[in-house]
């Protein structure tokens, strides 16, 4: 009797069939469970895990796209970036709600009424937005294709080569413009530099986790450090998106008392700015295991 292959010999023999196969089942799984925690808008976390779902699928299917026929592969990307934007504005007005009532709970001078009111009109929208979107035909019909190519994927000739002729060059690629982009910060980078080290970031993680499912454990540990890295830049942005939101309420005039209210802005303010400064630093040293055990990753298959 032959015996079971092992854990190695079972990943080398996944094509990319099985992987996109295995991919759609998780990520489409997520979203239908995700939908109807997000309509009902209780939990603020079913519009977040909507829009991972998304997100996390479009990536994917970056990944794997050789694997997948081309026009469906557009049609799919467009669509779910279209409902990410959507859902991405929803959840950064809810973290922005977070973030202002952590402020206004630490600080002895309450935030002044206007931005209060500001809050509530962009969380208005953004409900409204989204209530329009999970309502329309064009996400019905996203939410049934996707569903389709659970049970029918529209794969190509290239889905039957091995899963990781077709991750490989893309995980190599996104480590790398990683890498190259946090060594070519200076010694005082900005949030809009540390913004797109976060994105690039994200892209790393979810390239290794894909990977992972192949190449195993040193895998998964580098999404973990890289999934770190996003997350602490991700904190540094929601201070600076909401540290440019009190600002405007300074520009613009909505109150007959604007020395008091400009006064507890300037607090808020600064109380934000002291937190990013605190978090400027607390990404290097997650990303810097993630290199090693990118380099780890190089020497693995190198063998």
């Amino acid at each position: 009797m032959s015996q079971p292959p092992s854990g190695d010999e079972f990943s080398e023999a996944l094509n990319g069939e099985a992987v996109l196969r295995g991919l759609l089942g998780t990520e489409v799984g997520l979203l239908l469970r995700s939908d109807p925690i997000a309509r009902a808008r209780r939990d603020p976390e079913g519009v977040h895990q909507l829009r991972v779902g998304c997100r996390r699928l479009r990536s994917e299917l970056r990944i794997l796209a050789r694997a997948m026929k081309p026009a469906p592969l557009r049609y799919f990307l467009r669509e779910l970036r279209w409902v990410g934007g959507v859902l991405g504005r929803q959840r950064d007005s809810d973290v922005l709600g977070e973030v202002l009532d952590d402020v206004d709970a630490q600080l002895e001078t309450p935030l002044p009424a206007s931005v209060l009111r500001r809050l509530a009109l962009l969380q208005d929208k953004g409900t409204k937005d989204l209530e329009s979107l999970l309502n329309s035909n064009r996400y019905r019909q996203l939410v049934a294709r996707l569903s389709d190519a659970v049970l029918r994927p529209p794969l190509r000739s290239a889905a039957r080569k091995p899963a990781m002729e077709l991750i490989g060059p893309t995980l190599d690629k996104t480590l790398r413009e990683l890498f190259d982009a946090a060594d070519g910060l200076g010694a005082l980078p900005t949030i809009l530099e540390l913004h797109q080290i976060r994105i690039l970031s994200k892209k790393g993680r979810y390239c290794a986790e894909t990977a992972s499912v192949l190449i195993g454990d040193t895998a998964r540990r580098l999404a973990r450090e890289l999934e770190t890295v996003q997350t602490v830049l991700g904190e540094l942005h929601d201070y600076a998106v909401a540290i440019a939101f009190l600002e405007e309420d300074i520009e613009s005039p909505h109150s007959t008392n604007r020395t008091d209210d400009e006064r507890a802005i300037s607090v808020a303010i600064e109380h934000l700015v002291g937190l990013i400064e605190e978090m400027k630093l607390q990404w290097r040293d997650p990303l810097e295991r993630g290199r090693a055990l990118s380099a780890e990753l190089d020497s693995t298959s190198s063998h």
